[in-house]
């Protein structure tokens, strides 16, 4: 009876465990599956550790950050103490036509990525925190990352982004755009169309009535003279 009772007790424990992990793993899965993102190191190595602060457990020599930067990540699991990414890496490669630098899928390279840490990834913030020391998530700390003479050029283009974006949003009208500067935009957002007064004149005739049908009263109302 005992025994059971552990035994009850165990799976328990161990189905309490696994909940956890299965949501941040789901959760971790709409964030970045099927994402590109920006190593902080551009290893060679297609198999590459990291522990959850972000240190490099097994080094490697890096290469040009063009090709060994960015990763897709197509698949994503979450086993305890580790996160497993199954990703492929995606070169920027320069276009003759558009004179920049493109993204381009680097052939079929196949890149796996182990996130290690002492203690179980049992919450999102957790590993959030691994993915933000091993990957880089704000496109200063990319630039910063990369060697001197890369600079200048990605911030142009970082800047030539910015600009593309407001130039795309000034050129979309809003839903009033188009209404004249007489018409009342309200709070709310809905407008108030002002009636406009015509007055007679060389080009405004007078109205005429179509049809004047005599008003009918009761023998009582003309008796009274009420209308």
């Amino acid at each position: 009876m005992i025994a059971r009772l552990l035994l009850l007790t165990f799976c328990s424990f161990i189905l309490a465990s696994a909940a956890p992990a299965q949501d941040v793993e789901q959760a971790l899965k709409q964030q970045y599956e099927n994402k590109v993102l920006t190593l902080r190191h551009s290893f060679k190595n297609n198999s590459q550790y990291y522990a959850a602060d972000g240190r490099v457990l097994k080094s490697g020599e890096e290469g040009p950050w063009t090709v060994y930067k960015y990763i897709a990540v197509k698949k994503l699991e979450v086993k305890a103490q580790k996160i497993e990414l199954l990703c492929s890496r995606i070169a920027y490669v320069y276009s003759k036509q558009s004179k920049r630098l493109e993204p381009n899928r680097y052939g079929d390279m196949r890149v796996t990525i182990e996130i290690e840490s002492d203690q179980p990834f049992d919450s999102l913030r957790s590993a959030q925190s691994a993915f933000s020391k091993v990957f880089s998530s704000k496109k200063s700390d990319f630039i910063k990352s990369v060697p001197e003479y890369w600079r200048d050029y990605l911030e142009k283009e970082e800047q030539h982004a910015i600009e593309n974006q407001n130039n795309a949003a000034a050129t979309q009208q809003p839903a009033n755009a188009n209404l004249k500067s007489d018409v009342p935009v309200q709070p709310d957002g809905t407008t108030e169309m002002k009636p406009k007064i015509f007055r007679v004149g060389p080009e405004v005739t007078a109205p005429q009535p179509l049809y004047t049908p005599e008003p009918m009263f009761s023998t009582e109302a003309r008796k009274d003279k009420v209308q």
